[in-house]
């Protein structure tokens, strides 16, 4: 580190060169991945527009359609979101599909902000999960008895988001299961039974 010693500025040592450097390196290449990110997510933003438009669906329709035609294609979403688009990706894109260390940390210090569960649902969506093909989030807070309060939601249309408010505590659900027990599901089977409670 610079020093001061005796009114005199001390220089730098080779280590703390070497570290500053490594830093700026770094820090360089995080910018540069974000940039790239940054315009892949604007291609699969576009394409999951021009989808809405066509198919006259709702963006979480339209991303869910933007999956499962990219599963179909053996393509990654952004790779066919380029092709609808007709826009060209950046050579070093990152896949949005991994959100990564840093859509994690984009998504905790939005929701650090957040002034209500709707905007830290919507902070962990738009950050974090989007880019994996989820469409909506749901947060719930586990109650004395058991039950479970919504405390935030993205995603969901208002009346969706109205059934779900509060899950009894009697209730079979996935969302139960995951507080109860940490349990991590996603198959389609189990997104059948969250919603019946079979």
């Amino acid at each position: 580190m610079i020093a001061e010693k005796a009114g005199r500025v001390a220089e730098p040592s080779g280590t703390d060169l070497t570290r500053l450097k490594a830093l700026v390196a770094r820090q360089r290449r995080e910018l540069d991945t974000m940039r790239s990110q940054t315009a892949t997510r604007s291609v699969v933003d576009l394409a999951t527009g021009m989808l809405m438009e066509q198919l006259h669906c709702s963006p979480a329709q339209a991303r869910r359609q933007l999956g499962r035609l990219a599963r179909e294609s053996d393509d990654s979403v952004a790779e066919l979101a380029g092709q609808l688009t007709g826009q060209l990706l950046p050579d070093e894109a990152d896949d949005p599909a991994d959100p990564g260390p840093r859509g994690l940390s984009l998504a905790w210090a939005a929701a650090e902000v957040a002034p209500d569960g709707d905007a830290v649902a919507a902070a962990l969506l738009d950050e974090a999960l989007a880019a994996t093909g989820a469409v909506a989030v749901a947060l719930w807070l586990l109650e004395p008895d058991g039950g479970l309060e919504l405390a935030g939601q993205a995603g969901f249309g208002t009346r969706e988001a109205g059934r779900w408010h509060r899950i009894h505590p009697d209730m079979r659900a996935l969302p139960h299961d995951a507080a109860r027990e940490g349990v991590r599901r996603g198959g389609p089977r189990d997104r059948r039974r969250a919603m019946t409670g079979r």
